[in-house]
Parts: structure tokens; C-alpha cells; sequence
């Protein structure tokens, strides 16, 4: 967000569900049409789940996070931030922290990977994936529209779905 802000970087992948009403209407982006959902869950282990299924729960506690990642609440809990997805679960599986917050598919990938029991708490976010434009690239914003219309009528992101999307296995 801030190398968006700071016009370091032209554009980011976001949820709407992540952003308050004035950022998803500041003048400064434009969004495009809807790429893939994202579910993000609070993730912990599994005998610590009973704590967890409430979003209410992440208030004032430490929770795990991905350095650089975008949290729309981060201001009502402790981030832990660690480099990446698969080293945030590492800490959860050695009880670094209790709870993390983490893509529900992500959470399950990396579980699989690391041989990892997890459980799911409460649902964080649940949204389309879109991709946040500098207003000052928006004339570009029909052809990537166009393109994001056309991979889903032709059954491109379905098939990406399936592929990366489908064979995860499911916990709790």
C-alpha cells in the first residue's frame, strides 16, 4: 500500500472488503473488474480453535502476519509480522503465536506442505480479488477489464481454479 501511495509501484491486487469506504473511493485508483474470491481466516492449531471463531477475538492480541501485507483491522490487534506465508505458519505450528491471519487456501497449502494440523477460527475477510490502479493509468483500465472478462468467459481463471484451487485438502 505504501509503494502504491508512493507511486513506486502502478498497481496492487486488493479486496474491496479490505478497504473503508473512503479508500475504496479515493480519487488516487481506480479498480477493475473482479479477478478470483479470497477468503481470509484467523488460522491457529487445533487446540486453540475454541478461542478463535470470533472476529472480535483478534482485539489486542498478538497475531501473526505477512511483513508488508495489507490488514484493513491491523489498528485493533499486535501484529507479529514474519517474511512470508509459509514462515507465519512455521510460527503457528511452534506456537510463536497463537493465531494468524492468512488466506484460508493459503493456510491449507502451507499446511499440507509443512505437515501442519491446523484449524480455522472466524472468517477475517471474504471478497473478489480486484486490482487497484493509479487513477493516472485509468485509461488502461477497459483494455485490463477486457482482458480480465474475456480469461473468465473463455474459462482461463476457471481452470486456474481447478488446477492450483481444487485439490487442496480441507481442515476443520
Amino acid at each position: 500500500t505504501k509503494y502504491l501511495q508512493d507511486e513506486i509501484i502502478d498497481f496492487d491486487v486488493i479486496s474491496l472488503e479490505w478497504l473503508s469506504k473512503s479508500e475504496r473511493n479515493d480519487p488516487r485508483y481506480v479498480f477493475s473488474e473482479p479477478l478470483i474470491y479470497a477468503t481470509e481466516m484467523i488460522v491457529t492449531l487445533p487446540k486453540n480453535a475454541q478461542h478463535w471463531q470470533s472476529a472480535d477475538s483478534l482485539k489486542g492480541k498478538n497475531i501473526g502476519t505477512v511483513l508488508g501485507y495489507y490488514y484493513f483491522n491491523d489498528n485493533t490487534f499486535e501484529r507479529v509480522d514474519f517474511p512470508s506465508e509459509k514462515e507465519l505458519m512455521t510460527a503457528l505450528s511452534r506456537n510463536r503465536v497463537e493465531a494468524a491471519l492468512v488466506g484460508k487456501l493459503t493456510a491449507l497449502y502451507w499446511a499440507k506442505q509443512l505437515g501442519i494440523n491446523i484449524a480455522f477460527g472466524a472468517q477475517h475477510s471474504h471478497g473478489f480479488l480486484r486490482i487497484r490502479l493509479l487513477s493516472k493509468h485509468k485509461e488502461l483500465l477497459p483494455q485490463i477489464n477486457l482482458a480480465i472478462k474475456n480469461l473468465h468467459a473463455q474459462g482461463y481463471i476457471k481452470t486456474i481454479e481447478d488446477k492450483y484451487m481444487s485439490n487442496i485438502p480441507t481442515q476443520n
